[in-house]
C-alpha cells in the first residue's frame, strides 16, 4: 500500500513541477492563474498538459475522497462499526482487528461516497474561476 501512496504523490508532485517549469520558462513572472489557458490551444504539447492534468484529476480523488469519507462518518455516526453477527465472537468483541479499526457497513459506505461526489459536483457545476484576486509579495 506504501508503494501505491509513493507513487501516486510522487506522480502528482513530478506533473504539477513540469507544468510550473514549462509556464514560469515560457512567461517569466506574467504567470497567470491558469497556465494551460495562457497557451495557444491547437499546440500538441498543450493537449499533452490538458491530458496530465485530467489523468492527475482522476488519480488524486479517491485520495482525497476516503479521509473525507471517514471523517465524515466519525462526525455523523460518531464512529460506530457496522458489523454482521457473523464477525463477532459471541461476547461483543470483533473476531476481526482490522474491523474494529473503522471499516463501515455497504450502506453507510454508498451513501457517504454519493454524498461527497455530489456536492463535489456541485461545487464544480456553480463555480468557475478559483482565482480570488491578485496576489502582492511582500
Amino acid at each position: 500500500m506504501n508503494i501505491v501512496i509513493g507513487t501516486s504523490i510522487g506522480s502528482a508532485i513530478l506533473t504539477y513541477e513540469v507544468i510550473a517549469l514549462f509556464g514560469y520558462l515560457t512567461f517569466g513572472s506574467n504567470v497567470g492563474a491558469n497556465i494551460i489557458a495562457m497557451y495557444p490551444s491547437t499546440s500538441l504539447f498543450i493537449a499533452i498538459g490538458q491530458l496530465a492534468i485530467v489523468v492527475l484529476i482522476l488519480f488524486s480523488y479517491p485520495l482525497q475522497l476516503q479521509p473525507c469519507r471517514i471523517s465524515l462518518d466519525k462526525i455523523i455516526y460518531g464512529g460506530q462499526v457496522s458489523k454482521p453477527a457473523e464477525e463477532s465472537d459471541g461476547e461483543g468483541e470483533v473476531a476481526d482487528e482490522h474491523l474494529a479499526s473503522g471499516d463501515t457497513s455497504m450502506v453507510k459506505h454508498t451513501l457517504l461516497t454519493g454524498v461527497i461526489i455530489a456536492f463535489g459536483f456541485m461545487i464544480a457545476y456553480n463555480i468557475s474561476d478559483l482565482k480570488l484576486g491578485e496576489w502582492q509579495w511582500l
